[in-house]
């Protein structure tokens, strides 16, 4: 497995902590550190007693695709692949244990996904989960959920992917800066189907440094994303699932504004649904994500939990 960390020092240590103490135990960590000017290494360092552990050091900042490319590639050697990326952590102390041998029980699944919860600032925050049940389902059945329906949301760390699949797919995209896990979903899809662990194994921390709030910086990720729904939404079609540009569109496109507005970051997920309003006008209306974003960057937690109550009220 490959643990990836660019100046996370506050968050290493527990990271690594988690996934050291799973149960399953046949697995070797490249904790690939990409050119940290904080204490990263030193933390990383604390770990390399343990024989499982192999610390790798950039001394430049490569970038996340392209550490995430060479970690994949030239220094991985196992069966299976997985990242975690240092802000989050293992919760299921069992989680790599079920996910192996779910692959192992499907020998044709070329990934195994869970629930997972996200972690905000100040205690834990909701669980998001794909579908009830621990169940294998269609490469075609995945695409369309991920292109269609805004809660079926694949988290990156933690997911496990068959290295044969993987390597058959083409791996993460080196022109891919935001959406490279996205996209690599998909091309496992078409070629198998994808086992799922019903229960939260993973946590995914919500914090400040993962903001992008320069504006040239957060557009160029927006169309990025648009570009690849569009792309993916066209391949599906091509493989005979009705998915329109559009619905995909619509039901993706204002993702990272819900991510910021739920995790309290307002003033950026409403620039993002302005940005969303200026490059694509007539999604942004018609997205359900977006008026979501919106009503719950503008409205703020307690405001948006009064209005929650009252609609409760007159159902």
């Amino acid at each position: 497995m490959l643990l990836l960390s660019h100046n996370y020092a506050r968050f290493l240590g527990e990271s690594l902590a988690s996934v050291l103490a799973q149960s399953f135990d046949s697995f070797e960590v490249i904790v690939l550190d990409d050119g940290s000017s904080d204490d990263s290494l030193a933390v990383a360092a604390r770990f390399a007693c343990d024989p499982r552990i192999r610390i790798v050091a950039h001394e430049r900042n490569e970038g996340f695709v392209a550490t995430l490319i060479e970690g994949t590639g030239t220094l991985s050697r196992g069966e299976f692949l997985v990242m975690v990326s240092a802000d989050d952590v293992v919760l299921d102390p069992d989680a790599f244990a079920a996910q192996v041998a779910r692959l192992r029980d499907e020998p044709r699944a070329v990934a195994c996904v869970t629930a997972f919860r996200k972690i905000v600032p100040g205690g834990e925050g909701e669980v998001r989960r794909l579908m009830p049940g621990n169940r294998t389902i269609t490469g075609a059945e995945f695409t369309r959920r991920v292109l269609t329906e805004r809660e079926f949301s694949v988290m990156h760390s933690g997911t496990v992917i068959r290295a044969s699949a993987y390597h058959a797919a083409g791996g993460y995209r080196p022109d891919l800066s935001n959406y490279g896990d996205f996209a690599l979903w998909l091309a496992l899809a078409r070629r198998g189907p994808v086992a799922v662990v019903d229960r939260p194994c993973y946590g995914y921390r919500l914090h400040e440094a993962q903001m992008s709030g320069k504006p040239q910086r957060r557009r160029a990720v927006l169309r990025e994303g648009l570009a690849v729904l569009r792309a993916e939404a066209a391949t599906a079609r091509a493989a005979g699932l009705p998915i329109s540009d559009a619905r995909a569109l619509r039901t993706r496109g204002a993702d990272l504004a819900l991510a910021d507005a739920f995790a309290g970051r307002r003033s950026l997920a409403l620039r993002r649904c302005g940005d969303l309003l200026a490059l694509a006008p007539g999604i942004a209306v018609t997205s359900g994500g977006w008026w979501l974003a919106a009503g719950r960057a503008s409205l703020g937690e307690r405001g948006w939990r009064a209005l929650s109550a009252v609609r409760r009220r007159f159902r």
